[in-house]
């Protein structure tokens, strides 16, 4: 979905922006990741109408967010953390 967002960033596609950012809004709720749900939430609510200008740091959030969450996995006992969400 970030890569998506990022290629349709240049030409401004709108839809496309607002349709990746809801997918990944979607997946993060699903593993609990709320900094990366909320900004995912702010791109999909913006893209309607904001200039590129405001949205281009927005997606740079995006992915150092996903950066963080990737460090995150590959050195965090996945399967503790499983069990802390499902409780």
């Amino acid at each position: 979905a970030l890569g998506e967002m990022q290629r349709a960033l240049p030409a401004l596609d709108r839809e496309r922006l607002r349709r990746s950012a809801h997918k990944l809004r979607g997946a993060s709720e699903n593993i609990g990741a709320s900094r990366l749900r909320d900004l995912a939430a702010l791109v999909e609510s913006e893209t309607a109408a904001a200039p590129v200008e405001r949205l281009t740091p927005l997606i740079a959030s995006l992915s150092t967010e996903l950066a963080e969450l990737d460090v995150f996995f590959s050195t965090a006992d996945v399967a503790t953390f499983s069990r802390q969400l499902a409780s």
